[in-house]
């Protein structure tokens, strides 16, 4: 199976090339933290959680198919060489256009959008189509359909209202499968429902989130958004994770704050931002504080600045977990990737 979609990833890929006009794009960044108690950890620079130091993708975009080679676990150790991680860290997969290449063959118009999905995704569902998502947590959420499972998906789109998706694999015993629905009836509202099935493991999860865009029902002059989502398993409620989020901003200012309900505890989050003006290296200002399970509450907070030289982006962070142990959680975070 594995070699059949490489297989197949490669016709597409080449076909693109050679049939329409072809960009490519890509991306290469690490991050460190450093703790204040000696440690250094690798940090993936676009997700403090993450143990491996960096990754590395390069984008194809083409009139009928998409595809993108990725390596999300890379570490840069001691001896200033790569590692990758064990579960088989290179991705790639390919989007095919269908009905755009229907009607472009035929001539014909189509009512719905199809696209084919194949090759080793993220499956994460679409999170923060229909979530602000202010802490980017979308590669925490997996749904059981994790990246690598199932090589095979397809969607319909109606227009910019409806769009309907299924993801699975044909490999014996796997069970795996992940079918999502989105749907946006008016400008300024999303919602989206997801589930996640994987027999084997006995888990089936359902995600399912809003968002309501109040600057843009209300034609306000400043930014203003509230959004929330579920996500659990249909048999073990109280162990789900709920989240709600409401953020605004004028300007150059922005904040957010952030309820999460997890693992039975009560989360609360905050961040406010401000962008200098400075048209040559555009840089942020952030500050963020952290109120982790409010029964019996642990105290964090950071201070951040990312700032933008041409294609090289670099940021830094001081924060520090929970003030009552500040030495084994305060750490300072370097992060920079750049775009080609």
């Amino acid at each position: 199976m594995k070699k059949t979609i490489s297989l197949l990833l490669v016709v597409l890929l080449a076909s693109a090339c050679l049939f329409a006009d072809v960009s490519l794009t890509g991306e290469l960044g690490f991050g460190y933290k450093v703790n204040f108690n000696g440690t250094v950890e690798n940090k993936d620079y676009l997700n403090l959680d993450s143990t491996y130091g960096g990754r590395f993708k390069i984008k194809l975009a083409s009139d009928y198919v998409n595809g993108e080679l990725r390596m999300d676990k890379i570490t840069l150790d001691g001896d200033a060489s790569f590692t990758t991680g064990v579960r088989q860290p290179i991705n790639a997969y390919a989007t095919v256009k269908a009905s755009k290449l229907v009607e472009d063959t035929l001539s014909v118009s189509l009512p719905v959008a199809v696209e084919l999905y194949v090759g080793n995704q993220s499956f994460s569902t679409s999170y923060n189509w229909a979530y602000l998502d202010p802490q980017d947590n979308e590669d925490n959420i997996k749904l059981n359909a994790e990246r690598n499972v199932m090589p095979i998906g397809a969607s319909v789109s109606y227009d910019k209202y409806v769009t309907v998706s299924a993801w699975g694999s044909f490999t014996t015993g796997s069970q795996l499968g992940l079918v999502e629905a989105k749907v946006s009836p008016v400008d300024g509202i999303r919602a989206a429902v997801a589930y996640g099935i994987n027999q084997a493991a006995g888990t089936n999860n359902f995600q399912a989130a809003a968002l309501v865009d109040v600057k843009t029902l209300a034609d306000l002059d400043f930014d203003l958004a509230v959004s929330g989502q579920i996500i659990a398993n249909v048999n073990n409620f109280n162990n789900g994770a709920y989240y709600a989020t409401v953020a605004g901003g004028y300007k150059s200012v922005s904040g957010f704050a952030e309820f999460i309900r997890k693992s039975e505890k009560n989360n609360l989050y905050a961040g406010l931002s401000y962008v200098l003006p400075a048209e040559k290296a555009p840089t942020t200002l952030s500050a963020g504080l952290a109120l982790v399970n409010l029964a019996d509450v642990t105290v964090g907070a950071s201070v951040g600045a990312t700032t933008q030289l041409a294609n090289i982006t670099l940021n830094v962070k001081l924060g520090v977990d929970n003030f009552k142990d500040f030495k084994n959680s305060g750490y300072v975070r370097f992060a920079s990737y750049i775009t080609f």
